[in-house]
């Protein structure tokens, strides 16, 4: 295995030709090259040594030199010259805001995004988030296209048509009213920005998760009216089982960011009892610690001291990485730490403002945890549908066991900072998949003379990369993108009529941080 670290290359990557014909090339040796009588063609300029063991350098020249140089090495196979490519950043959605978004690709999102956005695997069902909060914008043009809709309930027509026990219920739920009617308020609609926000759109921001649906459920003012919501994600969630799918809605997560600091659990009997009955359904809850200086079993903090194995509390970071002083924090009782300073969201009548406080931190943990329920692996689908209860385990565990350790949140359960990519990778052991590995192309493979050849490849970063297929002259004569899959074999196919004609030619598969290049002796059916 040959791996070839680009640290420099954007050094000498200005142009792929300059005003003298010539065109960038390098060459690959796996022992040291004597490249000084090159220096006498007068189109050659620039050689310099790249990187060493394996050996490359880097040089201008026009086709005379390039020739001379296949025509020395061609009893040397070993020896690949090839011609230089400009690389290209990894995906990142096309929201006009994504740049102000700082806290996304700190926690892991573009890389992960390359393999999920929202949406599951073909023929899985769709799960959804609930977001518990004041009021929503439900119109916003970054929302409206990702809110659940109840479609065992006829809008309007003051019948309980799923017979949930709620009329009407066709848009969410609001906990005051007992039907789909949402007042308009900020608080709310910037939590559920920072969940779903509609992803590539070109249109405003990005949520962590950019396709997958929100139910919205509004009015949550009070204690009494958090409790009428965690029922009513619960019995939606009941009902959604009990009727194989049917009616209700396949709830994953909820996250409510609020609660009431100096109060202790036995003050609201059955505020804690409703996460764990949640956890019996497979929904996982997350809610926001307090934004105050406090340990909550020494001050008393609602709901962080609720002692439920489904329920994940969330504690503030700044974009220096650092916890924020007023926010509280306990080995005990604070699970986690998630971005929530300047963080950029919809607000209402179609606007964006900073939300601050970890009111934003926990539904960056919140779509963290459903943005895993999505993710193509066969073992964690099936555990989804036949065991939501483990499944719920399973996804708190990755996200709590895999954070990037963080010494100024030691005094939290994790001690660290959520990250979506260590949680989606650690679950590559559960789906039975090797962990992913360094740079590598394989051989051409083909089963029959009619199948599509194909590369097996493998890589340790899930971002976008460049594959490019050059003939013994060095001439590109294929190029394509694409962005490695977390689960599965690794594959880029090459249809019979990609190349014209059989012969040896160089493949080479390059990424942010790494390049590899093999020949390959391809036949033409």
């Amino acid at each position: 295995m040959k791996i070839i670290k680009l640290l420099i290359l954007s050094y000498f990557l200005s142009n792929a030709v300059d005003n003298y014909g010539q065109q960038n090339w390098i060459i690959y040796s796996p022992e040291p090259l004597d490249l000084t009588s090159l220096k006498s063609h007068q189109e050659t300029s620039d050689i310099r040594r790249i990187f060493k063991n394996p050996y490359m350098y880097a040089l201008s020249a026009g086709d005379a030199t390039i020739k001379d140089l296949h025509k020395r090495y061609e009893d040397q196979p070993a020896v690949i010259i090839f011609k230089d490519q400009k690389l290209e950043k990894r995906i990142s959605p096309n929201d006009p805001r994504y740049g102000e978004q700082w806290s996304l690709p700190r926690i892991g999102l573009e890389e992960v995004w390359t393999e999920t956005t929202g949406m599951v695997p073909t023929g899985r069902t769709p799960v959804v988030i609930a977001v518990l909060d004041d009021g929503f914008d439900m119109d916003h043009p970054d929302l409206i296209d990702n809110w659940w809709t109840n479609e065992g309930e006829i809008p309007n027509d003051n019948i309980d048509n799923d017979n949930n026990r709620y009329i009407d219920d066709y848009r969410g739920f609001s906990a005051k009213l007992l039907n789909d009617e949402h007042v308009s308020l900020s608080h709310g609609t910037q939590v559920a920005g920072i969940i779903g926000a509609e992803g590539d759109n070109d249109i405003g921001i990005t949520g962590i998760t950019w396709n997958m649906k929100m139910l919205a459920i509004s009015d949550v003012n009070s204690v009494g009216e958090l409790l009428q919501a965690l029922d009513y994600v619960y019995e939606m969630k009941k009902l959604f089982m009990d009727t194989d799918g049917e009616f209700g809605a396949n709830i994953v997560v909820n996250n409510f960011s609020g609660g009431i600091r100096n109060e202790f659990p036995d003050r609201f009997p059955g505020w804690c009892e409703a996460y764990e009955r949640l956890g019996t359904v497979g929904v996982l809850s997350v809610a926001a610690v307090a934004n105050e200086e406090l340990i909550p079993e020494e001050d008393g903090d609602m709901p962080t001291l609720c002692d439920s194995e489904f329920l994940i509390t969330v504690t503030n970071t700044s974009k220096e990485d650092l916890k924020i002083r007023d926010s509280a924090e306990s080995k005990i009782s604070v699970d986690i730490g998630a971005p929530g300073t300047d963080i950029i969201t919809t607000d209402v009548n179609g606007t964006y403002l900073n939300l601050p406080g970890t009111s934003a931190s926990s539904p960056h943990v919140a779509g963290a945890a459903a943005l895993l329920y999505t993710l193509d692996c066969d073992e964690l689908q099936d555990l989804i549908e036949a065991n939501p209860v483990a499944a719920a385990r399973e996804v708190k565990n990755a996200l709590i066991e895999n954070v990037d350790q963080n010494n100024s949140l030691t005094e939290t359960v994790s001690g660290g900072r959520v990250n979506v990519l260590n949680s989606a990778l650690s679950l590559t052991e559960f789906c039975g998949e090797s962990a992913l590995a360094p740079l590598d192309i394989k051989a051409l493979y083909s089963q029959n003379a009619t199948d599509n050849k194909r590369f097996v490849y493998e890589t340790d970063r899930l971002e976008e990369h460049q594959f490019f297929i050059y003939n013994p002259l060095g001439q590109l004569v294929y190029s394509s993108k694409l962005f490695p899959t977390l689960f599965g074999d690794k594959v880029i196919n090459l249809d019979d009529n990609i190349l014209e004609t059989t012969g040896v030619y160089i493949a080479t598969l390059s990424n942010d941080s790494d390049l590899i290049s093999t020949k390959f002796l391809y036949v033409k059916n």
